[in-house]
């Protein structure tokens, strides 16, 4: 993890790092790959204060199925060594002190994430000024999960009346379903909506070339994760084939993975 920004004054320290879980219930159940489905969001708040009082908090989200963390073991791994290893330490050497641990990266990065907040508020800037973006809006994606026919189609509707020009639609389940539920976006919003897939690790090596082929046809751009993390070869080889732009999301924790 990387500091982003001024140069840090040297007796700024950490002085306080608390977790705070919560639940937050969602508008319609979201269903991807294979088994898995989320009703309601269990989060873990981040929030990390510095000794002129300055503070921040970020959002740790457990993955059990990707991440292999939940909040317990978010919660425990700032409680019992993050905070121990941080509070105190000065803010020029936090990031290195994050590195001391391994794995548990929704956690580190909400850590990371925060003092990076509280850094801004130090400074008296908005976070995006403080980081040194130029950019004010950014495009964002919609997920759409996987569903009956016509309620995905329903909810695909009411979010482009609501503004987002990009849907990543989840599939994997029914592939002919979802190849009919892909033709039927194009059809319905054409060029003014971009489309592309998350097959979540679905796809078999047998079929994959096949069905991204057709899915590009029909205006797909680009598919994440089609294949299992595991298929080092056959993911390589399906990539060189360039039939379209393809994602890593499961398979990439670390720069080394990139």
């Amino acid at each position: 993890m990387t500091h982003f920004g001024p140069s840090l004054p040297t007796d700024l320290q950490i002085s306080e790092i608390i977790t705070t879980p919560y639940r937050l219930p969602m508008v319609g159940a979201l269903q991807w790959g294979k088994h898995s489905l989320l009703s309601e969001a269990h989060h873990v708040l981040v929030k990390v204060t510095l000794s002129d009082g300055s503070s921040g908090m970020a959002e740790a989200p457990p993955r059990p199925t990707i991440y292999g963390e939940t909040v317990q073991s978010i919660t425990a791994i700032i409680a019992h060594e993050l905070a121990p290893r941080l509070c105190g330490e000065s803010v020029t050497q936090a990031f290195d002190r994050l590195q001391e641990i391994k794995n548990n990266q929704t956690a580190k990065g909400a850590v990371d994430m925060a003092i990076h907040c509280a850094l801004a508020h130090h400074f008296g800037q908005s976070l995006h000024s403080y980081l040194g973006t130029t950019a004010d809006r950014i495009r964002v994606s919609y997920i759409l999960g996987i569903g009956e026919r016509k309620s995905v189609l329903a909810e695909a509707e009411r979010i482009f009346e609501q503004g987002v020009r990009v849907l990543k639609v989840k599939v994997g389940r029914n592939w002919q379903h979802d190849l009919a539920l892909i033709d039927e976006l194009r059809t319905i919003f054409g060029e003014s909506m971009a489309l592309y897939a998350d097959a979540n690790e679905t796809l078999s090596t047998r079929e994959a070339a096949t069905i991204l082929r057709h899915a590009r046809d029909h205006g797909l751009l680009y598919c994440e994760e089609p294949l299992p993390i595991e298929f080092i070869r056959e993911r390589a080889t399906l990539r060189a084939e360039e039939i379209m732009p393809l994602i890593a999301d499961d398979s990439c924790f670390s720069r080394r993975d990139l």
